[in-house]
């Protein structure tokens, strides 16, 4: 049996990958767009390509991914640290 661990890095990078749209929870407030660069320090969202959102990864509480659940982890979920 295999089991996949879905962190908000997982999350991201597939919707950067992809080219599904996310919202981040950031400081109580949902801020949203296309990934459309990562690093292990920040994400870059793009907002319909009138304006750009960049926010340090430490900041960012949730991710809603645009997009139904990935079938790996759909079958095989880990829950870590509940």
């Amino acid at each position: 049996m295999s089991s996949t661990v879905y962190t908000m890095g997982t999350a991201l990078t597939r919707a950067f990958a992809g080219k599904v749209p996310v919202s981040l929870l950031i400081e109580g407030h949902w801020m949203g767009g296309e990934v459309v660069a990562m690093d292990s320090y920040g994400v870059v969202l793009d907002f319909e390509g009138t304006e750009h959102l960049v926010v340090k990864l430490d900041r960012v509480s949730a991710v809603r991914v645009m997009s139904s659940m990935p079938t790996t982890a759909a079958a095989h979920p880990t829950v870590v640290g509940l």
